[in-house]
């Protein structure tokens, strides 16, 4: 049976392949719940940033994941989302090459190979739906794939029966936030930026790199992890407060840390009177000892729905000296406006 075959060779992205077909028709088959509970510890990708969150998963709580994600199959050149649609769905790869075009919605750009392509056990599509925008790229089939398919809604709402279902669904939140968290720093500029060179870039003086080690901002955002969420903002009102952030957030002192527009937009008060929009992750209040940025009051809601991340004062207080330096200088006069779009490294004039 392909099933074993696959076990013996410790092929576990296959092994769920086979092993959600058969569940289809009887998700209680002793094969398939036997398989299942074998498979997790050869769940194995050689991503990193995408690998899928079902390789954290011990064996009972793999068991339950399965079930919620539907199977997506599609042949080559099949296209498995656009640009501009709703971004409902995560997906987990198991089989095949899924291709990234149209980036950022900028166009075919002259070239059939795509931007990145992501294989077996890595993770597509899952900015979109955490943050409730729009795709911003095609997935592409570059050849037969297969990929199961997760709405964050159904992932919480029917795995709470369980014990084990409770402990996959916060492994599941903690991937998403995880991503999150690794998006909005490196698209803001104050905190690490495309250029990789914001202040989270900063290597500390006493801790010089060492081959193999993970880079510095990579350091930091295993710092910052446990003391972030990720906020919906209830539609209330016309205005934004940080009152409706802070009271949704699960932390002793959740009116301290730095707040980051990451969905929605919102327009700053006066004199700066900037349109703040959540895929660029302008700060909205920043409120730290050592970081004393004058908060801006309330914003003007100007589309939803609109999402904050919270990074804790407590996690940022655990940087190095010198990124917690670096950070305020940063902030000092971008609290409350829109972050610049391009980062130059050489001006160039041409005079006669």
């Amino acid at each position: 049976m392909l099933l074993e075959k696959c076990l013996r060779e410790r092929n576990g992205w296959d092994v769920l392949y086979y092993a959600k077909r058969i569940s289809r028709i009887n998700a209680n088959h002793h094969k398939v719940v036997n398989a299942l509970d074998r498979v997790s510890g050869i769940l194995k990708s050689d991503a990193h940033a995408a690998r899928s969150f079902l390789e954290l998963l011990r064996a009972d709580e793999l068991t339950e994941v399965p079930k919620l994600g539907h199977l997506v199959e599609r042949r080559p050149g099949e296209v498995i989302c656009r640009v501009g649609e709703s971004g409902k769905s995560t997906f987990a790869i198991l089989r095949g090459e899924v291709g990234v075009y149209n980036l950022e919605g900028k166009g075919f750009g002259g070239t059939s190979a795509p931007k990145h392509t992501r294989g077996p056990g890595e993770v597509v599509g899952e900015l979109a739906t955490a943050l409730k925008r729009t795709r911003t790229a095609d997935l592409v089939a570059m050849g037969d794939v297969a990929l199961l398919s997760f709405i964050t809604e159904e992932v919480e709402e029917k795995l709470s029966a369980t014990e084990a279902g409770k402990f996959a669904a916060r492994q599941y939140d903690r991937f998403i936030l995880d991503r999150v968290l690794q998006h909005t720093i490196q698209v803001a500029p104050y905190l690490l930026g495309p250029s990789r060179r914001g202040p989270l870039s900063v290597v500390p003086a006493h801790e010089p790199m060492r081959v193999g080690e993970p880079e510095a901002w990579e350091a930091a955002l295993r710092t910052l992890l446990p003391h972030t969420e990720l906020v919906t903002v209830d539609p209330e009102g016309f205005s934004l407060e940080i009152g409706q952030v802070t009271r949704k957030v699960d932390a002793s002192d959740p009116e301290r840390g730095l707040f980051v527009l990451v969905s929605g937009s919102v327009e700053s008060p006066a004199p700066a009177a900037a349109n703040l929009v959540g895929a660029q992750c302008p700060p909205l209040w920043v409120n730290v000892p050592e970081l004393s940025v004058k908060p801006p009051g309330a914003y003007e809601r100007t589309d939803e729905p609109i999402m904050v991340l919270w990074i804790g004062a407590e996690g940022i207080d655990q940087l190095s000296l010198q990124q917690r330096a670096e950070l305020r200088r940063a902030l000092d006069d971008s609290v409350g406006e829109a972050p610049p779009e391009y980062e130059y490294d050489v001006y160039l004039c041409h005079s006669s």
